[in-house]
């Protein structure tokens, strides 16, 4: 799914870290790319619809967790300390860490140990917590809004 954002917004979002990546949501798991041969038409037909109803939940979803991220970040009454106790629960209820750091590691997951597999884990939400919670200083007030969104495929 992309959804189409100003510059502005493209910057918050990814300060936010929206943009790139892993969302668990069950809504998204509900695409399916499936293949066209021997499939009978009322099969397309559901697939289309249940798209359809996936990419409305996908920009609910995005939504749903700026709206949240856009909440803490303009509390002018909460610390910093505060600030970054919410990203990461942002963080963890809302985006597949251990999917992400695997993607940022790339080949070297699979030669790593399960002790060193463990401890990227956590080095990895750190340092993620500790860049983008850095920059919640330069938030000033930019709102953020699905525009649109398409399957990709």
């Amino acid at each position: 799914m992309k959804a189409n954002f100003s510059k502005k917004k493209m910057a918050l979002a990814v300060s936010l870290g929206l943009v790139g990546a892993g969302f668990s949501n069950p809504a998204l798991s509900a695409w399916n790319a499936g293949t066209m041969h021997n499939t009978p038409i009322s099969a397309h037909i559901l697939k289309i619809s249940i798209n359809e109803n996936a990419l409305d939940g996908a920009e609910k979803f995005v939504d749903a967790i700026a709206d949240q991220g856009i909440g803490f970040l303009s509390d002018s009454n909460l610390s910093d300390q505060k600030r970054k106790s919410e990203f990461q629960k942002l963080l963890k209820n809302n985006f597949d860490m251990n999917t992400i750091a695997r993607f940022a590691l790339g080949r070297y997951w699979k030669t790593a140990s399960q002790a060193q597999r463990d401890e990227y884990m956590k080095l990895f939400e750190t340092m993620i917590l500790n860049v983008y919670s850095s920059r919640f200083s330069e938030y000033k007030g930019e709102k953020l809004s699905v525009e649109g969104s398409r399957p990709e495929g």
